[in-house]
């Protein structure tokens, strides 16, 4: 994860389609903090930001979802730390957690930085508030530079949730509400410099955990999204019907859906390619 503001950093005065990072693994337990430091700076909140919606930012605006803690408040603070950064907008669930994510990622930056910082409101998985981000980044900023997909649900090994029921619900946020938000918001990166998308993946979705048959399916070179979701539905109905391992899928709803993300990041990576 030191590699995240590099990999987002090379920019260019032409205008580009979005290219795409395949995805960064996600380890929810022991990575959240390693590969930072942070240093403390006493330095006073700044004034919030504000821009007309009738000007068109001239700098680069970054959008990392499910920011308010772990990697994904880590990932917000290289960015506004990198210096070709101008804005970064902290996409959260919840208002109230957002606001003091800002003001903490505020308060790490030195007095010299020159980067915004702002939040916003984002279900992953709700398209009136992917709607929603999207209005407001096309009123505030018209357009959009880096996207980085972090946001994410897990149940806990200990949820007493059958495995038949936890199926949809994290299908529907990691990928369906990953795929559905990237998709709203792929008119405005075509706006951006030289724009980025950035999903945060794990080694849960490795391809592996499918039988071979399956993996030609996920890996085939003109797969698109349709078809993808197709597949995503096909392996939903086989959980619900108890016949999952039987087809030759896996036994974690949380690893098929990274898998299909990374899947569908390959797709974008295709599509969008200059």
């Amino acid at each position: 994860f030191v590699s995240f503001a590099n990999a987002l950093s090379h920019h260019s005065h032409l205008r580009a389609p979005p290219k795409t990072l395949l995805h960064a693994p996600r380890n929810t337990s022991s990575r959240t903090s390693k590969g930072f430091r942070f240093f403390q700076q006493a330095n006073a909140p700044r004034p919030p930001f504000h821009l007309s919606p009738t000007m068109l930012f001239p700098g680069r605006v970054a959008v990392v979802t499910g920011a308010n803690k772990g990697i994904g408040f880590n990932i917000a603070l290289q960015l506004a730390q990198c210096p070709i950064t101008n804005h970064v907008l902290l996409a959260c669930r919840s208002p109230t957690l957002g606001a003091s994510a800002v003001a903490h990622l505020q308060s790490l930056l030195p007095p010299s930085s020159t980067t915004t910082l702002s939040t916003h409101p984002l279900t992953l998985g709700d398209p009136a508030s992917h709607a929603a981000l999207a209005a407001h980044l096309e009123a505030t900023y018209g357009k959009l530079d880096v996207l980085v997909n972090n946001a994410a649900f897990a149940y806990k090994a200990a949820d007493p949730t059958p495995f038949a029921a936890q199926c949809k619900p994290t299908l529907d946020v990691n990928f369906r509400g990953t795929v559905e938000l990237t998709e709203t918001l792929l008119p405005l990166l075509r706006k951006g410099d030289d724009p980025r998308v950035v999903s945060v993946a794990s080694m849960a979705g490795r391809l592996k955990q499918l039988s071979p048959a399956l993996q030609a399916r996920f890996a085939a070179a003109d797969l698109t999204l349709s078809v993808l979701q197709s597949l995503v539905d096909e392996y939903e109905a086989a959980v619900l019907a108890g016949t999952h391992k039987s087809l030759g899928w896996g036994s974690s709803n949380y690893g098929l859906s990274k898998l299909a993300v990374i899947a569908a990041m390959r797709v974008w990576a295709r599509e969008e390619a200059g």
